[in-house]
């Protein structure tokens, strides 16, 4: 049976150290990270957040993980052609999809916020007409309410953006050859899941509510078989107990002297 996690980390109603946690990470990373310093708790967390969330799933000690990218930057663990993982930086959170399966290849999440699309002026819907197909644009364009359409939005952003990751294309991808029809309205505890052929490959989505203004949407594949039955529970982790349990973790693989 595949293994598979959704783990999220609120950062930014967490207090904690900054340099504890930056001196968790190796020296290469931590000084990439204090060069760019925008956004630096975030982008501390996703580090961060990959050893934890790699570890847990292969039961490995942290300390002796390594990471590799492809040519287009999609990280990867050193060593482990059967895992599979991705991490999308919101707002205030991030977010990790990893997944363990000797079947599926890859995996995609992205998470994007309904705050950031009520911000822009009525007319955005017009800057964005090149992202999508012909018959999600016709969709978005018949949502009449203002907040019916941003949240419609910011699932087909959110969708698109964990295919793009998925293939590891990112931005370079042309989302508007990526279409997922007409969608529905999406309630606030719905889960909704369905498996899609794009590009001839079968593949899963997973799309529901991390919090009251984010959508996290999940791709993976290739699927031998359609199966939507598969449900994925967020496991939600502040950035204190997540430095914590690195911690903890790396004095207990020390030697006893």
């Amino acid at each position: 049976m595949p293994s598979r996690a959704l783990i999220a980390v609120e950062v930014s109603n967490s207090s904690f150290d900054i340099n504890t946690a930056l001196h968790l990470l190796p020296d290469a990373i931590r000084h990439q990270l204090l060069q760019r310093k925008v956004r630096l708790e975030i982008d501390l967390a996703s580090q961060l957040l990959r050893y934890y969330g790699c570890s847990r799933l292969l039961g490995i000690q942290w300390e002796n993980l390594e990471f590799t990218a492809s040519r287009l930057g999609k990280p990867a663990l050193l060593g482990e052609s059967t895992l599979s993982f991705n991490i999308s930086k919101g707002n205030s959170s991030v977010v990790m999809y990893i997944l363990q399966d000797e079947e599926l290849q890859n995996v995609g999440v992205d998470v994007a916020s309904t705050s950031v699309v009520s911000d822009w002026s009525n007319d955005y819907l017009d800057l964005f007409s090149n992202i999508f197909s012909s018959e999600e644009y016709t969709c978005l364009r018949e949502t009449n309410y203002r907040t019916q359409r941003d949240v419609l939005f910011t699932r087909y952003w959110s969708l698109k953006e964990a295919y793009a990751k998925y293939t590891g294309n990112g931005l370079n991808s042309e989302l508007n050859s990526i279409s997922f029809g007409r969608l529905k309205g999406f309630g606030r505890k719905e889960h909704h899941v369905f498996c899609i052929v794009l590009n001839n490959e079968l593949l899963r989505f997973h799309s529901f509510w991390l919090d009251d203004d984010s959508i996290v949407s999940t791709c993976e594949g290739p699927l031998i078989e359609i199966d939507d039955t598969i449900r994925i529970d967020i496991e939600r982790i502040s950035m204190t107990s997540l430095i914590d349990t690195l911690i903890t973790s790396k004095e207990s693989s020390k030697p006893d002297r």
